[in-house]
């Protein structure tokens, strides 16, 4: 016997093989901070992205895990709470694309628009940049 089900393990490869081929959030992210201010301004981001995981990371070392395992209803609001604000950043998302959509940015437009991109709200700055 096999130590794991090959149904499940075929399955589990065919979803990793459409995943590896369908960009993700980060990647549409990094494309979309690209378009609007150029190239210097997409690699903020990613940075901004990658010191994120960092945290993450870190956090899970320092036994961030543990401690929402010992208090698992804790974790349910924060999740919930999480959830809440992400869907309130997806809203906002698509009222600003209802609105005429703003001209793109000059790549190098300035400090505010490459800190917008490193904390992941690029489209409220480049809208604010005149």
């Amino acid at each position: 016997m096999l130590p794991v089900d090959p149904a499940l393990f075929t399955l589990f490869v065919g979803v990793m093989a459409v995943f590896s081929f369908t960009p993700g959030p980060a990647n549409l992210y990094a494309i979309a901070t690209g378009v609007r201010g150029g190239p210097r301004t997409a690699l903020v981001g990613v940075a901004g992205m990658n010191v994120a995981t960092l945290v993450w990371i870190a956090a899970a070392a320092l036994g961030l895990g543990a401690l929402i395992a010992a208090f698992p209803a804790a974790f349910r609001w924060l999740a919930i709470a999480g959830g809440l604000y992400v869907g309130w950043l997806g809203a906002k998302a698509l009222w600003a694309s209802a609105a005429d959509a703003a001209p793109p940015l000059e790549a190098g437009r300035g400090s505010a628009t490459s800190s917008a991109a490193f904390r992941g709200t690029a489209r409220s700055a480049t809208t604010d940049v005149a």
